[in-house]
């Protein structure tokens, strides 16, 4: 028959250690053999038993340590300890109080059966510890999961507030607040977009202009020349080697003729000689932004765009200036701050630039909602927030436009002529 000990029953008798862990509801296991050592029936075995004070027996409350409860076992022949297999079974019942056990307490927490023996070994016994293991193995950890969907809130709380600050600088610079809410929806608050649907003016569509063809001559070694009219877009025809033009020229190239066709818009820039003008080769050996300052350009799409934007812009600078030295009260101090220099740019690349306009758009909303709260008039305040607008969304269009220009055009479309095949190269338009 198989006794427990508190103390060992016979001193100096040999003895061997043990360390159960829990086999199932019923019994916890230890190994019969450990380095050739056995165990049997007759032996003593000092066992180290996975138990907490609230489980274990009144006797061998005292007896726990960390989870753990040290006795002396002598093992019998009888249902108490029996072998099986490789491991020799005792009942857990002998040391602890009936009642649900680790085992029975984890599967009516929820942790499938299959899984219990192997949690309960890893965390001791501990039965708090095991659950732990059970959610964080099921559910992931429950910090880093409230940590992500506070995450989540916050992100969502910015959101709304951005958007939230986008309808209110719309309608501080006097958009209607409906209007501007539906198209902040339709445009899922693109703010560029926002903008060109609520600044969109209907306007009679421009008759197409018939342009007379100039040839390109030689004027000395440095320049060309050809005849313009003065304050109108001229194309001009150029008999020239593609070679001898900077690579960009070739999407202007007529292969058929072998001919550099480009446009002409009048300006300043321009050095003129009664109805010739002069263009130094270097225009067609730069960038195509420099041509284009000079007034020189492969579409006429964009003689036609570049100089309306560059015209409209600067005059919106000019009364948004002069409106901005009104949003003050009669007779208070005021140093106007706002833009003391005209922009031509506000960016090299797309994502500058819209960054800068909303950045741009935000003070021109600060502005008016301090003149309000000087009580400046109204007039005047919607004054200054249409030139203000109307300049801003002008440096945007000249910005973007100067970007795309500059992107390499793509191959749009082929025709054959005869029995050869002639690529014919366009450049990509976007305005």
């Amino acid at each position: 028959m198989s006794f427990v000990f508190i103390e060992q029953p016979v001193p100096e008798e040999k003895y061997q250690t043990r360390t159960a862990t829990v086999h199932s509801e019923e019994f916890v296991q230890f190994p019969v053999s450990i380095d050739s050592n056995v165990v049997g029936i007759g032996s003593l075995v000092l066992l180290h038993y996975p138990c907490t004070p609230e489980q274990a027996r009144e006797q061998f409350k005292d007896l726990c340590s960390a989870g753990t409860i040290t006795v002396f076992l002598r093992i019998g022949d009888d249902h108490v300890a029996h072998q099986d297999g490789d491991h020799y079974l005792l009942r857990r019942d002998v040391l602890e109080l009936s009642g649900p056990g680790p085992v029975k307490s984890m599967i009516n927490s929820g942790v499938p059966k299959e899984y219990v023996a192997r949690l309960l070994q890893q965390s001791g016994d501990n039965v708090d510890a095991a659950l732990e293991l059970w959610w964080a193995e099921e559910f992931g950890p429950k910090e880093k999961k409230k940590k992500k969907k506070k995450k989540k809130k916050k992100k969502k709380k910015k959101k709304k507030k951005k958007r939230e600050e986008m309808l209110h600088s719309l309608i501080s610079m006097n958009f209607p607040a409906e209007a501007a809410s539906v198209a902040l929806v339709a445009t899922g608050y693109d703010i560029v977009a926002t903008l060109q649907i609520l600044t969109r003016v209907e306007e009679d569509e421009e008759e197409d202009e018939y342009f007379v063809e100039r040839i390109v001559s030689d004027y000395d070694d440095d320049s060309v020349q050809v005849v313009c009219l003065e304050n109108s877009i001229t194309k001009a025809v150029w008999n020239v080697p593609l070679t001898t033009v900077a690579e960009w020229w070739v999407h202007s190239y007529d292969f058929e003729s072998n001919c550099l066709v480009f446009y002409i818009r009048d300006s300043d820039q321009l050095s003129r000689e009664g109805s010739k003008v002069h263009l130094h080769r270097s225009v067609f050996l730069g960038s195509q932004a420099d041509a284009g300052r000079m007034g020189v350009f492969m579409e006429v799409e964009e003689a036609r765009t570049l100089q309306n934007l560059q015209e409209k812009t600067e005059d919106a600078y000019y009364h948004a200036r002069k409106a901005s030295e009104e949003l003050h009260r009669d007779g208070q101090e005021y140093k106007n701050t706002w833009e003391p220099v005209q922009e031509s740019t506000m960016g090299n690349d797309e994502a500058t630039i819209r960054e800068a306009f909303e950045l741009q758009l935000r003070d021109v909303s600060a502005r008016t909602d301090s003149a309000r709260q000087s009580n400046v008039s109204e007039s005047k305040i919607s004054k200054f927030a249409l030139y203000a607008l109307r300049y801003i969304t002008g440096v945007l269009d000249l910005s973007l436009l100067t970007v795309r220009r500059n992107r390499p055009p793509r191959l749009r479309r082929q025709r054959s002529v005869g029995h050869s095949r002639t690529v014919k190269l366009e450049r990509q338009r976007s305005y």
